[in-house]
């Protein structure tokens, strides 16, 4: 890209840096870049602020202060306010940055939790509107089956006492219950089966809920923290509010609630 086709491209964010200026700044003429125009220039290129003043995924360290340097990464990081100075070595400031950051992936993995929980919910009820139907279906192939076997057994007993050379062959009736009942096994198997998704389904819908209570309360406390700082608490969607359970501060600090007075029992 020539140094006039991002002139043109800095007048269309709204300040055209003249092309002599862009010059003067590639040649290392003039050193310094003001805010403003690193603004405009990292619109008109389509690239984050930090990235122009450290170039992350072209260096593996970066001069951040005199006589400091660090990954790139962790420089955006810093300039982000997601954490402090590096030279200081810790990684999370006292910016709310990070924490409404935080705020704002948990309210995402929330509305995800109820998705998936209303998607497991009407699967679980379908499952338990055919699984009724599957139960009585159940019941009417065991009560065959048990039929079945009583004649097969029935069967058995009268050739007992015949040699097995001189047993005629199965009667028709009976090898059609030994028929019956190999297909009647196979479809209770499937059914059986069937039923048990209910419950299984059931399971699903249990941990969804346990998932979205655990969630509400991190951000619970999270909400609590960003208030106690003086920040400004985002607001909540309605059906995420609904899991967010806004707590004391006695409780989120673990203290027992007041006990009431005697004047006020």
């Amino acid at each position: 890209m020539s140094a006039q086709q991002l002139s043109d491209l800095t007048a269309e964010v709204g300040m055209r840096i003249p092309r002599s200026v862009l010059a003067n700044l590639e040649s290392g003429r003039r050193g310094n870049v003001g805010v403003h125009e690193l603004l405009v220039l990292a619109a008109a290129l389509n690239v984050s602020p930090g990235q122009l003043l450290f170039p992350v995924g072209y260096g593996d360290s970066v001069e951040v202060l005199p006589g400091s340097s660090t990954d790139p990464l962790v420089a955006i990081h810093w300039l982000g306010g997601k954490r402090l100075a590096p030279r200081l070595k810790a990684s999370v400031s006292n910016s709310p940055v990070a924490a409404l950051e935080w705020h704002e992936s948990l309210v995402r993995q929330i509305e995800g939790g109820i998705e998936y929980r209303d998607q497991k919910r009407h699967e679980y009820v379908q499952a338990m509107e055919g699984r009724r139907e599957t139960l009585r279906r159940i019941d009417r192939l065991e009560g065959e089956a048990s039929a079945l076997h009583s004649l097969v057994s029935a069967w058995r007993e009268s050739q007992r006492d015949t040699n097995l050379a001189d047993r005629p062959e199965r009667p028709p009736q009976v090898a059609d219950a030994f028929a019956s009942l190999d297909l009647i096994a196979a479809e209770l198997k499937t059914l059986k089966e069937s039923a048990s998704q209910a419950t299984f389904l059931r399971e699903g819908v249990d941990y969804a809920d346990d998932r979205l209570k655990a969630l509400g309360s991190r951000l619970a406390r999270l909400r609590w923290d960003i208030d106690s700082k003086g920040w400004l608490v985002p607001d909540l969607p309605n059906r995420v509010a609904r899991f967010v359970v806004e707590r004391s501060t006695s409780e989120l600090l673990g203290f027992p609630e007041d006990e009431p007075s005697d004047d006020q029992e």
